[in-house]
């Protein structure tokens, strides 16, 4: 998953980036460009990874609600 951290942060230039194991997080304040790296991401980690993700592990939310990540719930202020 090393090549993927390192396309995230110096390709898609994503400023907020949290994996742990196989699990990733991406923080931006765009939704819109948020959603146009979906299927850069898709088509890095199919190709060079020959990985595909979970969409039903998948999803987009706003900074104001919880996030379930790695068995805990994350909130924005603490």
């Amino acid at each position: 998953m090393n090549a993927f951290d390192q396309f995230a942060k110096r390709q898609l230039e994503v400023e907020y980036y949290i994996r742990y194991a196989d699990d990733f997080v991406l923080l931006l304040g765009d939704r819109k460009k948020l959603v146009s790296l979906i299927p850069k991401i898709l088509e890095f980690l199919r190709r060079r990874l020959s990985l595909i993700l979970h969409f039903q592990k998948t999803y987009i939310k706003n900074f104001a609600s919880a996030a379930d990540s790695l068995g805990w719930v994350n909130f924005f202020w603490h």
